[in-house]
């Protein structure tokens, strides 16, 4: 059986906590064995200074099936957030997050501008 891995890409250092949460989740979820590695970016020379920088490294870096990426919502509504990750995820991994996803796993980004997809999600029910 493979091992199921999974990469979590953060704002900062103190987001590490988030790690044993995501075992317990994996553990819940999958009977396939896991690994989880948090994308820790600091030590590089030349970091990132976007999230589709962070993603682009993190992917490159720590190679997996799963990536799991959180945003600090700096008082901005969490559907600019999601947005934000949609659009940034070119890496052509799947996500955990993005806009009202019932599964919560993105597999690629809703076609059109982001202020177009909002537009769209808002005037759907669930």
């Amino acid at each position: 059986m493979m091992t199921l891995r999974a990469t979590l890409v953060t704002d900062g250092a103190s987001d590490v906590v988030l790690m044993p949460i995501l075992r317990w989740l994996l553990g819940r979820l999958t009977p396939e064995d896991f690994e989880i590695r948090w994308a820790d970016l600091r030590g590089f020379r030349k970091k990132p200074k976007n999230l589709d920088g962070k993603l682009a490294v993190a992917i490159r870096e720590y190679p997996c099936r799963l990536l799991f990426v959180h945003r600090d919502a700096e008082g901005q509504d969490p559907l600019v957030r999601y947005d934000e990750i949609d659009v940034a995820n070119r890496t052509g991994c799947n996500h955990v997050g993005g806009r009202r996803h019932r599964t919560g796993v993105r597999r690629r980004p809703a076609p059109g501008p982001p202020a177009a997809r909002a537009a769209n999600q808002r005037s759907r029910s669930y």
